[in-house]
């Protein structure tokens, strides 16, 4: 690992050292023999050495010194309320056995589980009260949780995340506001900007130009789509919509943008992948809608806009 000659990992030259200052009494440097020392070249790579078995528990997911746990079920619509109190149950059960082998993990390398936080999404109106047991504490959800410094509330909304950035970036920003009616009538509108961001972010994933993650969501058209018969009615790169029982997740970016790719002419898409090119005739396209008054993407499939 090139490791200096003069030091190891278990030499004392190796481990930082403390003092306490109060009023100008110094207190006597203590050896600090836990953690790793800050701004070492060598810090990061000895911390991943240090969390790497954790890593071989389920459902851990690690970023830096921010680990996050999680497990699921998935509802469907029309089951009864004992079924999902049953599923409910069994989720708790599993994050406490997930608790379990993180508390005995931490018992071996000085975790603190003061810090840990737990949060149920959930978009179900009836609430949730998950309550799992770790070192013999029970763990109370919040409303909300920050994951990498994103805060996600309990019913899967960032309004509280947006606006927290709005406040802050009002405090740090000078807005000047003003008052000319040619100014704001030459600015495209915030949905038809929203919807032609949105069908590009959908084009490089169409073409690949991104994780194979993303790629695997895109949902192919169904065969018979593809025949001559129907081919008329779609274009070649036409895809089938998720299909929704909710209005919530309508709204989501897939389906949401899927629906819009499908209402594009042929004319948009360049031979090859081409994201600037693609870009003007999208914008020129829903441009030339919004002048007719048809409505944007959003608005043709919701019957408003909005932000959320």
């Amino acid at each position: 690992m090139g490791f200096p000659r003069n030091y190891a990992i278990g030499s004392p030259a190796f481990w930082p050292s403390i003092k306490v200052v109060i009023d100008g009494a110094c207190s006597n440097l203590k050896p600090v023999n836990a953690g790793v020392p800050q701004g070492c070249v060598l810090s990061p790579t000895l911390f991943l050495l240090h969390i790497n078995d954790m890593l071989k528990l389920s459902n851990i997911h690690c970023y830096a010194d921010d680990s996050t746990g999680d497990t699921f079920y998935t509802g469907r619509a029309g089951i009864s309320r004992a079924v999902v109190d049953e599923y409910r149950n069994k989720l708790v059960s599993e994050v406490e056995t997930l608790l379990r082998g993180v508390s005995d993990w931490g018992r071996q390398n000085l975790f603190n589980p003061k810090k840990t936080q737990v949060c149920a999404f959930s978009a179900k109106k009836t609430p949730f009260v998950a309550t799992p047991l770790f070192e013999n504490t029970l763990l109370k959800a919040t409303a909300s949780i920050g994951i990498l410094g994103v805060d996600i509330s309990s019913d899967v909304q960032f309004r509280g995340h947006l606006e927290g950035k709005a406040k802050l970036a009002s405090k740090k920003l000078a807005v000047r506001i003003v008052d000319d009616q040619s100014l704001f009538e030459r600015l495209d509108p915030l949905a038809l900007r929203r919807d032609v961001g949105s069908l590009c972010i959908f084009y490089r994933i169409y073409h690949g130009e991104c994780s194979e993650e993303l790629f695997g969501l895109i949902p192919a058209a169904e065969f018979h789509h593809r025949t001559s018969r129907q081919n008329t009615k779609f274009h070649p790169y036409h895809l089938d919509v998720c299909r929704s029982t909710t209005e919530r997740f309508s709204r989501q970016f897939l389906p949401r943008t899927t629906t819009m790719w499908n209402q594009l002419p042929i004319e948009v898409f360049p031979n090859q992948f081409d994201l600037g090119t693609f870009k003007k005739r999208a914008y020129q396209f829903l441009k030339g809608r919004q002048r007719t008054r048809e409505p944007s993407g959003i608005e043709s499939v919701h019957g408003g806009g909005g932000i959320t």
